[in-house]
């Protein structure tokens, strides 16, 4: 039969590959999104504005939908106008820095909203943001 030795030997094998195996799945994999077998994730880090930026102009909702605040919306856009040589610099330099908006504004205007709308609704939303993160102040009603 077996010597003493080499039984003791596979049992020591099968208790260091044991060891080696968990060892090797206690560790988490690269790039492995499976939160579930880590009972307290790291929160992730607040988006910071760019990101939020980044992501609103992403989303087509953004430019297709009217916004949730919709009295708030109509207030601001009495104000806003796109054609203004204000308004057009900021759309200008928008465009220039950033090749997805001026690929997704050549597709939805004017087939899915007019320019206007396009910008009106950017602009409000990207306002909403910078409100959010302090960048910008809401303006006193004027009367």
């Amino acid at each position: 039969g077996l010597g003493a030795g080499a039984a003791a030997a596979a049992a020591g094998g099968g208790l260091a590959a044991k060891f080696a195996s968990d060892r090797a799945s206690s560790k988490p994999r690269a790039g492995s999104s499976d939160l579930s077998s880590n009972p307290n994730p790291v929160r992730p880090k607040p988006p910071t504005l760019e990101q939020r930026v980044a992501a609103m102009q992403r989303d087509s909702a953004t430019y297709c939908d009217e916004p949730e605040d919709l009295a708030g919306f109509e207030r601001w856009t009495s104000g806003f106008d796109a054609d203004s040589p204000t308004v057009c610099a900021e759309i200008e330099s928008v465009l220039e820095g950033n090749a997805f908006m001026a690929e997704l504004q050549a597709r939805i205007v004017p087939l899915v909203v007019t320019r206007e709308e396009f910008w009106q609704r950017y602009f409000y939303a990207l306002r909403r943001i910078k409100l959010e993160f302090g960048v910008e102040k809401e303006e006193e009603e004027k009367e």
